[in-house]
Formats: C-alpha cells, structure tokens, sequence
C-alpha cells in the first residue's frame, strides 16, 4: 500500500460520523487496518466492543472515501502536510492521549512539531488580557530563551495571552506552534493573519479539522485538548472564573502534565482562575523560569547545537550536503530537485544536520553549511 493511500483511508476513517478517535482506534486494533474496517460487513463491525448497530451503519454507508479523495489534492495544493498517527512527525506527546486525533493537518516547518516533547511548553489565557499578564509572558519567555534556546511554544492563536506568547516567542527566536479550531480555509481571528504567516518559518499551524471546517465555539473546546497534550507543561497566565484557559488546564491535570498558574491581584475578575487553580492545589505557582525549570528538573541549555569536530555524514547525509553547496544558501525547493529523497525523510535529515551544527536554516527555508 502506497503512503498516499493509507493517509486517504486514515483521513475517511477519521471523517466518519459517529466515530471518534477512540473508538477509531478500537476498530484499528481489532482490524489492523482502514481498508479492513471499510470493507467489513455491518455483523463484523458490531463484533467489536463498544461498536453498535448505529455506528457500523454509519461505516457502511459513509462516502468518507470519496471525501478524503476530494480532501488530498486541496492539502497538497496548500502546502498542508497531513500526518497520521503512525507517522514519525505525529507529535510524540499527543499520542500519550487516549482521545488524540487519527491525524492531523500541518502548515509550517515540520521538524518543529515532530520533535515537540519534554521542551514543549503550552502558554494559554484569557482573551482580556492586561498589561500585567503581557508583561509576564514576554519575561518570561525572554528569561527561557536564555535558558534553552530550543523550547517550543505552543498556544491557540487567540487574542489576549495566546497571541502574546507566540509574539513573544518570534520575537526571541523560539519556535512556535499554534492549535486552530478550524480548517485551513479560515484563519480566525483573521487580524491575526500576519501572525499566523510569521510563524510558519520556526513554527507552524496545526489543526485536526479538514481545510473546510468552519471556526465552531465546540471546535475551540476541543483543540483545547490538543494543546494540553502537545506539551509537558501548561501554563495558565491570567484566567476568569470560566474560559477556554481552565479548560486546557483541566485537559491538562486529565494528561497528569504540569501545570502552573500565575497568581493575580485578589479581587480582579481576570485573576479568580489562577488563583483558584493554586488554592485549590491543582497548579503549581509560578512567578519565573526558576520555578519550572525547578519542576521539570530540566538542565540547562544555552547557544546553538555543537558543530561536531568528529562529525560523520551518513551517505545520505553527505549527499544532502553536497546539494546544499558551499555557495548562496539554498531554498528547500531547490534541494527538493536536486536529491531523491521522499519529503518526509528530506525534511527529517535536514533537521538532524540542523540539529548536529551542519547547516543552519534560514528565513524563508533557506538553507546553508555553517562551514
């Protein structure tokens, strides 16, 4: 089976009605395959737990297929990677989640969301936000940068306290990540336009709604999972007694990640759920990057990968190199046409020579040898 089929029947299987992620993974388990489940009678399907006479009737008689058909050219055409759950981009924490999507849709530097993990961290809040709470985010992501120049940050491009964290980040140079409640086809809010296209070249967009998926208030609630999932730790900045925020905290202490609060002024309406969580014992204060770092027990990192004095390029590796050049730096489709390497494993050696201090990358995916 080609790639591209086994992403089109991934892609339908997750665009069935009736069928969510963990009952999808129920079925996979129990048919080794997409193909397999579409293929099964109604009687086969109901053999399985948890799966009723509506939900295999469902799978009968769904043109998912067809969908997903319609779905591949758009993504491809848009420059949207598609990324199922047995890839080696999917996210590595994401899957740790019981209800974590069958696949998922990528706009940006692909290396950045597959190498998410322990060095993630989700920043989340309210949309109100004061002068007090911007304040905070772009120290303490100033402060992080020192600390380990490779930390991603993950938010849900909102206004107020997202929108914050992932200007702050660019602003520092840390890769960032954003988690839409939608498709492709919308971008919402759209004054975050400039934003979103910003953070393509460290970072990128992620969705797990097909391209056009209309922003929905449920859809909004559900990303919230993701972004608790996508990182080791969250952190609430400022929050009302109810909101988008606390329910990513909530999706967070769910996952058993760290999760933190900032305390607020007592009294001010944007301050009640912080300070909750901390009374309540269900976050962790915090006041600056000592205290996370104290939490994670994370060591320091500083400056840039290593350039390897005792570097060995595999042949694979050297060949990339030799397309790269000693030259002008290179874009990533001009490397593209130069090697024969599928995207996928392009993208991933390019970032490990990123990563071993051979090349470096450059706006706009421009690539050049660091000597």
């Amino acid at each position: 089976m080609s790639d591209a089929t086994h992403v089109k029947e991934v892609l339908a299987l997750s665009l069935v009605k009736n069928v969510g992620p963990i009952l999808a993974r129920q079925l996979l388990a129990y048919f080794k395959t997409p193909s397999a489940i579409f293929q099964a009678t109604e009687r086969e399907l109901m053999a399985v737990p948890n799966i009723g006479a509506t939900v295999a009737k469902s799978i009968r008689e769904t043109r998912a297929l067809e969908e997903a058909e319609r779905e591949l050219p758009i993504l491809e055409k848009e420059g949207i990677t598609p990324l199922t759950f047995d890839s080696p981009h999917y996210p590595p924490l994401l899957k740790d989640i019981p209800s974590a999507p069958l696949i998922l849709f990528y706009r940006g530097r692909v290396e950045t969301i597959a190498h998410t993990g322990k060095r993630t961290l989700s920043i989340v809040g309210t949309r109100k936000a004061t002068s007090y709470g911007k304040g905070f985010v772009q120290n303490f992501i100033a402060e992080l940068k020192d600390y380990d120049p490779s930390i991603t940050i993950v938010s849900g491009l909102a206004y107020g306290i997202d929108a914050e964290a992932h200007t702050a980040a660019l602003e520092q140079g840390l890769p960032t990540v954003g988690v839409l409640g939608h498709g492709f086809s919308y971008l919402y809010p759209p004054k975050h336009h400039l934003l979103a296209k910003q953070m393509l070249d460290s970072g990128g967009l992620l969705t797990e709604y097909p391209y056009h998926r209309e922003p929905d208030a449920p859809n909004f609630l559900q990303r919230n999972r993701l972004i608790a999932g996508l990182a080791s730790a969250t952190i609430v900045v400022e929050s009302a007694a109810h909101g988008g925020a606390l329910s990513t905290a909530n999706y967070c202490l769910e996952y058993k990640r760290h999760l933190f609060a900032v305390p607020g002024y007592v009294g001010k309406t944007w301050s009640v759920g912080c300070n909750r969580l901390i009374a309540q014992h269900k976050a962790s204060l915090i006041e600056g990057v000592e205290d996370l770092i104290a939490a994670l027990k994370w060591e320091k990192r500083t400056g840039t990968a290593p350039s390897g004095l005792f570097f060995f390029p595999s042949p694979e590796e050297q060949q990339l190199l030799d397309a790269i050049g000693n030259g002008e730096p290179k874009s990533f489709d001009e490397i593209v046409q130069e090697v024969a390497f599928p995207i996928n494993q392009l993208q991933t050696l390019l970032f490990d020579l990123e990563m071993k201090g051979q090349i470096r990358q450059l706006p706009g995916r421009m690539y050049e040898k660091t000597h």
